[in-house]
């Protein structure tokens, strides 16, 4: 037998299910990346759980686009302190994979990982907590993570960095755009420390898709006669490509321990054809 027929033929480690939310000033892409993340992970044989505490975000909240979101009843801080304390332990009592969308700001969210050991705590529950840090051009996009660090609550090998080139302004490279960032000493330690890092392809239509309210596959629908919820023809071609190519590269450019499971993995799912 070949030493690849062994390969392929090993066991696989089992997949410790992740809480995965992500940090970040307001419009930065948070919701967005949560968003074509859940559907991808769905396409591709996963199952999450959404809960949705950016209640201030209802334009485009992540409930547009996942109806069996759940959220807090209640706009409060402390009632969405208490209704993310109740779910969390849920977790604790049944592990499965998470993605949460707090919003941007510091959210009860922030105030629970600088003031408690939870991100060291329920890994001993078997879940994995995972914090994407959302960065656009501007220096101050690195607040969210110094601040995490200065707290002690930042963990290299459970973060994520994502440079999202969407925000990146025209005519501007994408070297030029985030300098700043990489070089600044917040993300120079997180890469240290293990964070993956991935740069977010930019898609011209997003506020279209997003202003749609619909599906990245049911908006980016190749074939003839495509629904009323899919975009003009060339719409359709470029939410194709960034969601069924683009995204799924960019995904490929993290840890996947540090997203939800895809029994199906992350290959370019093949393309779509007319009956």
């Amino acid at each position: 037998m070949s030493t690849s027929s062994k390969k392929s033929d090993a066991p696989q480690p089992a997949h410790t299910p992740v809480l995965l939310t992500v940090v970040g000033r307001q419009r930065t892409g948070k919701t967005t990346f949560l968003n074509a993340l859940a559907e991808t992970v769905a396409l591709r044989g996963g199952r999450t759980e959404i809960w949705n505490t950016d209640m201030l975000n209802t334009t485009n909240s992540i409930q547009r686009f996942h109806s069996d979101a759940q959220s807090p009843p209640y706009l409060g801080n402390t009632d969405q302190t208490i209704w993310l304390d109740e779910k969390i332990a849920s977790l604790v009592e049944t592990p499965r994979d998470v993605l949460l969308d707090i919003g941007g700001g510091w959210t009860a969210f922030h105030d629970m990982i600088t003031t408690t050991t939870i991100l060291s705590d329920l890994k001993d529950f078997g879940i994995r907590p995972v914090v994407a840090y959302m960065f656009g051009p501007d220096p101050a996009d690195a607040d969210y993570l110094a601040d995490l660090q200065r707290h002690k609550s930042f963990h290299g090998s459970d973060s994520i960095l994502v440079f999202n080139r969407g925000l990146i302004p025209p005519g501007t490279s994408q070297h030029t755009a985030f300098k700043p960032a990489f070089e600044s000493l917040s993300v120079r330690e997180a890469v240290n420390a293990g964070a993956s890092t991935a740069m977010l392809p930019e898609l011209l239509t997003m506020p279209k898709v997003l202003k749609s309210g619909a599906s990245f596959t049911l908006y980016g629908e190749k074939h003839h006669g495509a629904g009323p919820q899919a975009g003009n023809f060339m719409d359709r071609l470029r939410v194709n490509r960034w969601f069924n190519d683009e995204f799924v590269k960019f995904l490929r450019e993290i840890d996947p321990t540090r997203l939800p499971a895809m029994p199906s993995g992350l290959d370019i799912l093949p393309a779509r054809h007319s009956a």
